[in-house]
């Protein structure tokens, strides 16, 4: 019985606990994302975007995606909610330019500045411009991907 009820005890906190962190601590953060993507200076349409929110300890959180349209560009907006921090963001561009690879991409890794990150809001302030990316171009950053 004593057992029992001290493991009440314990959910109960352990819920109460939960639910003050998340009044608390939790608040909603936003980021939007523009770009113009090109492959030997051609519109890159259909490339995959990305936006991902990185996590220290776990898997980071997936918060946007979408494809360039027919023009090469693309505009995302992602909410993530954090605890007493700030977001850490970062894009992945998937490509194919001057790859012949059918199953893997050409990933290119882009780091957002916290400074575009708005603050106790699901919707974004500010948009970071990531600007025109010549694909074909060599990208120290970029990695092989087949599982993205």
């Amino acid at each position: 019985m004593a057992f029992t009820n001290s493991l009440i005890k314990l959910i109960l906190s352990l819920i109460l606990l939960g639910q003050t962190v998340n009044a608390v601590g939790f608040s909603p953060q936003s980021i939007g994302v523009i770009g113009h993507l090109e492959c030997n200076g051609v519109n890159a349409s259909g490339v995959l975007v990305k936006v991902y929110n990185k996590n220290l300890f776990y898997t980071d959180n997936l918060i946007a995606q979408g494809a360039t349209d027919v023009n090469g560009n693309i505009r995302l907006i992602g909410t993530d909610k954090e605890l007493l921090t700030n977001m850490n963001i970062h894009i992945n561009i998937y490509h194919h330019c001057n790859h012949e690879s059918i199953w893997c991409a050409r990933r290119v890794t882009v780091k957002v500045p916290t400074e575009f990150i708005t603050k106790g809001k699901e919707t974004a302030d500010r948009f970071f411009d990531i600007g025109t990316h010549q694909l074909n171009e060599p990208n120290p950053e970029e990695e092989k991907d087949c599982f993205h």
